[in-house]
């Protein structure tokens, strides 16, 4: 394939990464290595970062937008569509690859209306659903806008089963949409990462079992349900921590209910962490636990597994694209506190268990969620998109 000119849209970029943003990110460093041409647009969140850098060959464009609640992503609009005009008229881009279908998506868009080049889109959940972190009360209005987006892109690509259903909904044709799972560098995301924070239990006090579980402190996490199962926990193994990774509107009410609750001493609210030292605090702990009543994907799953960590998550989503219970993980329902503390107990009674599904997690990784497999299917898609 010959070398190829890429305009990458993502809302957030290094050095804060979730899951579509490390999609994004493995994905371009993998082009560049390849000598392809890749422009990452994103939002200038702050004012000590540079509007231009190059990244590990991955030339990033930080654009100015209003930091202000609700409007942040609706501001970030207008400024990517006029520098992305300006990269096709001196770069002759092949194609747009926006990540989320809001706002990236709405970006891509109006660039294809414009400049006529093909536009294709990563689902990863909650940019099609539920809007309320991003855009508050605009949310709703703008769903109409996401399903013209979806429509009009030359190629949907959705991390999960389930959001290839939910897709389907808004009205994308079958033909144009791709299921491709997130990845995970297993390498990185090792059993060996333990190895590289020495101290790491001491440091945090943690001298029983480590119950850890990384999302946004939001409600559709499912944090109040693991923390009242961990009550319950605690009875069993009352010198148990359970580590809660990031951050979010809820915490204060989170650490409330801590209280109220009365095991404020044995929950430990991190903040966020940077992905790169994220290996190191899964592989330190017993069991990830991540409990959502919603779920695109789960990429701190397959993280997780890729650490040899046994996982517990909830029966829903694209969760149940990643783990086989009892064979490689524990599903329960969401909202269940009881099923969510028995399932931890069970993994931290039953040794030999806890072995079994971390061993069987990491191989699934593996083979299935393995960054060069999923660069592989990408780059299909991609010249699959040329060649039409």
């Amino acid at each position: 394939m010959r070398i190829l000119k890429i305009a990458m849209i993502t809302s957030w970029f290094h050095p804060f990464l979730g899951g579509a943003e490390v999609f994004a990110y493995e994905i371009s460093k993998k082009l560049v290595e390849e000598k392809n041409k890749v422009f990452l647009i994103t939002r200038k969140f702050s004012s000590d970062l540079k509007s231009h850098v190059n990244y590990k060959g991955i030339e990033v464009f930080r654009v100015p937008i209003l930091n202000i609640n609700n409007l942040r992503s609706l501001s970030f609009i207008l400024p990517s569509f006029f520098k992305i005009i300006q990269l096709h008229k001196e770069h002759s881009l092949d194609f747009i690859h926006a990540h989320l279908a809001f706002p990236s998506g709405v970006i891509g868009y109006l660039c294809k209306s414009v400049l006529n080049i093909p536009l294709i889109i990563s689902v990863q959940g909650g940019d099609i659903g539920d809007y309320i972190e991003f855009t508050g009360k605009f949310g709703g209005v703008l769903v109409p806008f996401i399903k013209k987006v979806l429509v009009a892109s030359d190629f949907v690509h959705v991390v999960s089963n389930y959001l290839k259903e939910m897709v389907l909904k808004f009205g994308t044709p079958k033909n144009k949409i791709r299921v491709i799972p997130n990845g995970v560098d297993t390498n990185v995301f090792s059993p060996r990462a333990k190895d590289l924070t020495k101290g790491f239990r001491d440091r945090f006090r943690v001298n029983g079992p480590l119950i850890i579980s990384i999302s946004r402190l939001v409600p559709k996490n499912g944090l109040e349900t693991l923390i009242r199962s961990f009550k319950e926990v605690l009875r069993k193994f009352p010198d148990a921590k359970l580590m809660l990774v990031g951050k979010g509107y809820l915490e204060n009410e989170l650490r409330k209910l801590s209280s109220i609750l009365g095991i404020e001493n044995s929950v430990i609210f991190c903040g966020y962490i940077p992905h790169n030292v994220i290996p190191s605090y899964l592989a330190s702990a017993n069991v990830f636990v991540r409990v959502p009543v919603s779920e695109g994907f789960g990429i701190a799953f397959i993280e997780s597994m890729a650490c040899g960590v046994p996982v517990i998550g909830s029966k829903i989503g694209g969760i149940v694209d990643i783990i086989n219970h009892g064979k490689n993980g524990m599903l329960v329902d969401p909202n269940d506190v009881k099923a969510t503390s028995e399932a931890i107990i069970k993994i931290l009674s039953d040794n030999q268990l806890a072995q079994k599904l971390a061993l069987n997690g990491r191989k699934t990784v593996l083979s299935k969620f393995n960054w060069e497999g999923v660069y592989g299917l990408i780059k299909s898609s991609y010249e699959k998109l040329i060649l039409n």
